[in-house]
């Protein structure tokens, strides 16, 4: 079996709210071509839009699936599913959660907005068999293709936690490259005899990643395959490591996508929720600078009377 792990992030420009980085873990019966790959899945998994009566999850860029006007139904609609199969509970958000990332969903307590849970599914009206079902069905398909999701983590970095790293590294790049590999190295069996891919996004204009890898391949030898604008590859004993654009267009980086934008959005969903109860009228925030400084001006007097620290609402970069 060959290893594919990809990973995504969402919130990376945000002043407001967690930089969510997520990865999925998949297994595959050979070593595959990216055509090949999306051609096994289809009986269970689209890569593009699914034509009307079409039940396969839609597995893309999650840009391409959620539209803020239309709501997070559409997003849950096609990876809930698939989360199920995976035998991820989804009871709340507080046991999504705890599952994917039980370090930060430990320190949830310092941000007051996460202290009532969330209800999941937030907007796709589907019954809790229903959901089920339609989970067990996307497992089958994905067993008679010979595939397997084996895993699914994240991390949820807080404004607070954000800044005391920054105040570190430095560099809000080195940040995401840092919390991506770290990421990786918690899926990653450095010592597997099985062919392992590894899929990331390019972090902003970086092309070299030789260094950071070796933070987390511990004793095994970096091996540079290429540097450039479109592509960085690399050699970790049986593992390449791949960082490039668009790498959405790989089915594992495309289920991170979708994973890390639906953690971003129930996390934003409790903060905008708690912030209206301090302030009647609030226009809720996606947290991007420009309506982050609208907000923070809002909620201005509701700050000094909570006494709430700076730290633990704004990301410094």
């Amino acid at each position: 079996m060959t290893l594919l792990l990809g990973v995504d992030e969402a919130g990376y420009g945000p002043n407001l709210g967690p930089l969510v980085i997520a990865a999925t873990r998949w297994e595959f019966p050979a070593s595959l071509s990216l055509e090949e790959i999306d051609t096994l899945v289809e009986p269970a998994l689209l890569r593009t839009a699914p034509q009307k009566g079409d039940d396969r999850l839609w597995i893309a860029d999650s840009k391409a699936i959620y539209k803020p006007p239309g709501g997070l139904a559409p997003l849950e609609r096609h990876l809930l599913p698939l989360l199920v199969a995976a035998n991820i509970p989804l009871h709340s958000f507080a046991t999504l959660w705890e599952h994917v990332d039980p370090e930060s969903f430990a320190a949830r307590h310092d941000e007051p907005w996460f202290a009532p849970d969330l209800p999941l599914p937030l907007a796709w009206a589907v019954p809790a068999d229903e959901l089920a079902s339609r989970g067990e069905v996307v497992q089958k398909r994905l067993t008679a293709c010979g595939v397997a999701l084996t895993a699914v983590r994240a991390r949820l970095v807080s404004p607070f936690r954000f800044n005391a790293i920054l105040d570190v590294v430095g560099s809000k790049g080195v940040l995401l490259s840092e919390a991506t590999l770290g990421l990786v190295a918690s899926l990653w069996e450095l010592e597997t005899h099985r062919p392992t891919f590894v899929y990331c996004d390019k972090h902003g204009g970086r092309n070299r990643y030789a260094d950071l890898l070796q933070h987390v391949a511990g004793e095994q030898m970096v091996q540079t395959l290429a540097e450039g604008a479109e592509s960085s590859r690399y050699r970790v004993g049986k593992t390449e490591v791949r960082f490039g654009v668009r790498s959405e267009r790989y089915l594992p980086v495309a289920a991170a996508s979708m994973v890390a934008k639906y953690l971003r959005e129930l996390a934003m969903h409790q903060f905008n929720v708690w912030w209206q109860a301090q302030v009647p009228g609030l226009t809720p925030t996606a947290g991007y600078p420009v309506d982050a400084k609208r907000f923070w001006q809002a909620t201005a007097a509701a700050r000094e009377t909570l006494a709430l620290p700076e730290a633990l609402l704004w990301r410094t970069k």
